[in-house]
């Protein structure tokens, strides 16, 4: 559409070279963004998983890491925090306080990264499994690359297919779901 037309767009009303502001809603503080559609849009693809940070930014080896054994941020979270202490065993419920998840989800997290071999298990109580060199390498750098590329690695962990058909699934009736 174009500016100043005096139609509505986006459930505002836009004239040309003023903000667009919601009927109704107080003033801004500041100006918000006054663009054409097709600048509206690129921002909003530059936001999507993908979009911003090319892949380039990280690694392969990180990449592929995430690829393999994180499916969540509280799961490459819950590893850092583990790594961080080192040599200490954490019950469920002190991860799930620690990351502010429930204590269901934290044992399936640990349980997951159990499975990987990346964390020891006793029981209940879970611990860092010191790696080789190599691993312990690149566990590292994911953890610096989580530190000051975060956009970046959570773009990489949402934009997993897996994680997309796990959602998709949750909405479909099952037969034995009545």
């Amino acid at each position: 559409m174009k500016s100043g037309s005096g139609l509505q767009r986006s459930g505002s009303l836009r004239r040309r070279g003023t903000p667009a502001v919601s009927v109704g809603s107080p003033p801004p503080f500041f100006p918000l963004h006054v663009g054409t559609f097709a600048e509206d849009a690129r921002l909003t693809l530059s936001l999507r998983p993908g979009g911003g940070m090319p892949k380039a930014d990280i690694p392969s080896d990180i990449f592929n890491f995430i690829h393999a054994h994180i499916d969540s941020i509280a799961v490459i979270e819950a590893l850092l925090l583990l790594r961080r202490s080192t040599g200490e065993w954490w019950q469920e419920s002190d991860v799930a306080n620690r990351l502010y998840i429930l204590e269901k989800e934290a044992g399936v997290i640990l349980a997951q990264l159990c499975a990987d071999g990346l964390l020891e298990c006793d029981g209940a109580r879970y611990r860092y499994r010191p790696l080789p060199p190599l691993q312990e390498d690149l566990v590292a750098r994911l953890g610096q690359a989580y530190q000051s590329q975060l956009v970046a690695i959570t773009q990489i962990i949402h934009a997993r297919p897996g994680r997309i058909r796990e959602f998709a699934n949750a909405f479909k009736f099952r037969k034995d779901q009545g």
